[in-house]
């Protein structure tokens, strides 16, 4: 966004004059630094009221930092010299993007500075300067005052990361029979890489969540991870020994599973890690399993030795859901044969549009049966 758009919406609403906008263009020559800063030093405008008009008129929240919660992992994306820096403090992390509240949107050095730090979409939210000078204060000072977690607790962290899925509930179909064959396989260890590609919602981690049970089960150790939780704990072990010492953890596994490789697409520093992991677990002969919404040659942003390491896999597509597949489904819950063949009318290509059509049946029947 333009420092100079900005100062013309302002004059334009009335809020500054042309003069005033003739001084603040000068003071930013001369000074070097971001309009609202000027606008607010030199007493242009209140705060609240360029905050306002900025939301309103650029469509970006204007909230306070009281009424919302910090999430204190999304500060690991952002160190604290530059939350400092640009005025800044991450709030949450939704899946590639940053939730970020920021004072000075114009500033034109933030995006720049964001981008040498993270490779997550910054998503803007207003809020008060000082609200967030108290944030920094209370989060980057608890993490530097507090002592670092021994190694052995945050890897025990890393551990309670969740894959769900269970071969005892798999249904098998035409769309993924042979994604089924192969993960037997797997499991038998006759096939050392698999790579499962499909669409949203066709049951690729469903299908990881199954391998890892299914290998535990059988007493191997198995690491588990989505390509986000991944970056995540890079982000957090980074500094002194902490990235050499997660790579030897992760690399002391017999099976690798990792979620969503399309989130490799454009982050240069996570497809360092990931090339790494990979090299290792196929030069030590131990297993890999993977799921990408893409094939490797569709990736971009990618670097051409990952591609040329995920190409090495054994690939697998997952198809749609047929209908003798979403029948078995359905059969497994208390409906109606007319309720069930109403599902099947919808047409659901995927696992995932067939359960949210069966939770929204399923809601309507218990709201008419509860007398209402």
């Amino acid at each position: 966004m333009s420092q100079l758009r900005l100062l013309n919406d302002l004059a334009g609403a009335g809020l500054i004059t042309s003069t005033d906008k003739e001084e603040i263009i000068k003071k930013q020559w001369e000074t070097g630094e971001p309009i609202e800063k000027i606008l607010l030093d030199g007493g242009y405008i209140s705060e609240d009221s360029l905050l306002n008009f900025i939301s309103r008129k650029y469509r970006i929240p204007f909230v306070s930092l009281r009424n919302i919660e910090v999430d204190r992992e999304a500060t690991y994306h952002i160190p604290s010299y530059l939350a400092r820096k640009l005025g800044l403090i991450p709030v949450r992390r939704i899946n590639s993007s940053l939730v970020i509240a920021v004072s000075e949107p114009f500033n034109e050095t933030l995006l720049s500075e964001l981008r040498r730090v993270t490779d997550l979409k910054p998503i803007p939210l207003l809020v008060r300067k000082r609200e967030i000078e108290e944030a920094i204060d209370e989060f980057y000072e608890a993490k530097k005052e507090a002592p670092e977690k021994p190694l052995k607790t945050r890897i025990q962290e890393l551990e309670k990361q969740e894959l769900s899925g269970s071969f005892e509930r798999y249904i098998v179909g035409k769309g993924n029979q042979k994604v089924y064959r192969l993960a037997m396989a797997f499991i038998k260890g006759e096939i050392k890489d698999l790579l499962i590609v499909g669409d949203p919602g066709t049951g690729k981690s469903f299908t990881l969540g199954a391998l890892k049970e299914a290998l535990e089960k059988e007493g191997r150790k198995v690491m588990a991870l989505s390509i986000p939780d991944l970056e995540t704990h890079i982000n957090r072990f980074r500094g002194g020994s902490g990235i050499a010492d997660l790579r030897d953890y992760l690399t002391s596994y017999e099976v690798l599973l990792l979620d969503e490789i399309e989130y490799l697409q454009n982050k240069p520093h996570l497809q360092d890690e990931v090339e790494i992991l990979l090299e290792k677990y196929m030069q030590k002969g131990h297993q890999i399993a993977a799921t990408s919404l893409l094939k490797p040659s569709e990736l971009k942003g990618v670097r051409a030795k990952l591609i040329s390491l995920l190409s090495s896999m054994i690939e697998v597509e997952i198809g749609e859901l047929d209908r003798d597949m979403a029948m078995r489904y359905l059969s497994q819950n208390d409906l109606t044969t007319q309720e069930i063949e109403a599902i099947l009318g919808e047409n659901p290509r995927t696992f995932r549009d067939l359960e949210g059509i069966l939770k929204r049946v399923l809601a309507i029947k218990k709201y008419l049966s509860s007398g209402f």
